[in-house]
């Protein structure tokens, strides 16, 4: 269970960004079509980080989801999705309702996948996960 290993308690909150749950079968990931995520050019501008972005692919699609040894996480789910990404859509994100057996809220956030990198978008959506936590917790 999530933080259990080593001693640890497990969270009281999860906030997600936009992913995709371990449920989702690798197929149906949007990174599975290169030709969108992995496209002429899109290395150009800035940083590369292509083959750190594959490699991290590689591993998401290497883990099997097993349900029957994964039980429902025990805390509530916050999950994010962003208006305008061309891959990691809303009905994506909402698929973590089924991981969790607690509350399960589920927003939009303006800006493309990488909204984390526009501030004053990053900035807001921290306010909300602030906002999020339980009564207490800060």
């Amino acid at each position: 269970m999530v933080g259990q290993r080593g001693g640890l308690s497990p969270p009281i909150h999860l906030s997600l960004p936009p992913s995709l749950p371990p449920s989702l079968p690798p197929l149906a990931h949007p990174h599975n079509r290169p030709q969108v995520v992995f496209s002429a050019g899109m290395w150009t501008k800035g940083p590369n980080y292509e083959a750190l972005m594959r490699d991290d692919f590689t591993l998401f699609d290497a883990y099997e989801y097993a349900p029957a040894v994964a039980p429902q996480l025990p805390m509530p789910v916050s999950a994010y999705y962003a208006r305008d990404d061309k891959n990691v859509k809303e009905s994506h994100v909402a698929t973590w309702k089924d991981m969790t057996c607690k509350d399960f809220r589920l927003e939009e956030v303006p800006g493309n996948h990488l909204f984390f990198y526009q501030y004053d978008v990053r900035n807001k959506w921290m306010d909300r996960v602030v906002e999020s936590l339980p009564d207490g917790f800060m």
